[in-house]
């Protein structure tokens, strides 16, 4: 179920990022993700629909402060994160780092793409 959510990717969101003087630095997402993109178009049958319901626990588990499942593949999420400096983190899972601190200081932010051999990818959402 982990690499399940290497899959998520933007919809309708606001999102934030705050870096501080210190180095460290927040983030935050309000938003509506894809669920699950799979090959087969058309409407998840009961038993995924069950599954993906269910994947809202791991959500959570991964940080999201808020997850509830809105049918057809999709979440309104909310995360909220704050890390120390040189403290790397990701979203929407571990499989995505998207702020990586650099040696001189900065703070490269995005790049992540999932991993090219996942059975679930991207193609035909516009990501």
């Amino acid at each position: 179920m982990h690499n399940f959510f290497r899959t998520l990717a933007p919809e309708q969101f606001d999102a934030k990022v705050e870096i501080h003087a210190d180095g460290s630095y927040t983030y935050s997402y309000d938003g509506v993700p894809p669920a699950l993109i799979q090959s087969e178009r058309g409407c998840p049958d009961a038993h995924m629909e069950a599954q993906l319901n269910d994947a809202t626990v791991q959500l959570r588990h991964e940080g999201f402060r808020k997850a509830d499942y809105l049918g057809r593949r999709r979440y309104a999420v909310i995360l909220e994160r704050s890390r120390a400096k040189g403290e790397s983190s990701f979203f929407p899972s571990r499989e995505m780092k998207v702020f990586r601190p650099r040696p001189d200081g900065a703070i490269a932010i995005g790049g992540s793409r999932p991993n090219a051999t996942s059975p679930c990818q991207l193609t035909g959402t516009n990501a």
